[in-house]
């Protein structure tokens, strides 16, 4: 059973985050680039599963 989703996307992609908050993701940590796999900095959005 899940009991917490990610989302992760790029720091300057503002259109991903306002879609993130608007379907129940709560902002969790500001990521720094990682090269070369995440060589932008990224957002992680999580959400947890209701009881």
């Amino acid at each position: 059973m899940l009991t917490r989703l990610e989302l992760l996307h790029q720091a300057d992609n503002a259109a991903s985050c306002r879609v993130a908050q608007k379907t129940g993701y709560a902002s969790a940590a500001h990521l720094p680039a990682a090269p070369p796999e995440l060589p932008l900095d990224g957002h992680l959005h999580t959400r947890a599963r209701q009881a």
